[in-house]
């Protein structure tokens, strides 16, 4: 079974939504605000990237959501 059927896509969660998913995993709201600079101003394509981020905030992150390709509609 693929893992990533159990995660969820960082992308389409929103600012607000993200805060939330930080606050409720025990983490600051304002990593959220990194993470979303991350995935919509720098275009990362995985948490690896993001170097300002602990490596088990980022292996956390894994655990729990996928980032998806963006699509054009």
């Amino acid at each position: 079974m693929d893992s990533k059927l159990n995660k969820t896509d960082i992308r389409s969660l929103s600012l607000e939504d993200l805060k939330k998913r930080f606050l409720e995993l025990g983490e600051k709201a304002f990593r959220a605000n990194q993470v979303y600079e991350w995935l919509w101003k720098k275009s990362a394509f995985s948490f690896d990237e993001m170097s300002n981020l602990s490596k088990p905030l980022r292996e956390k992150l894994n655990e729990l959501f996928v980032i998806n390709a963006v699509k054009a509609v």
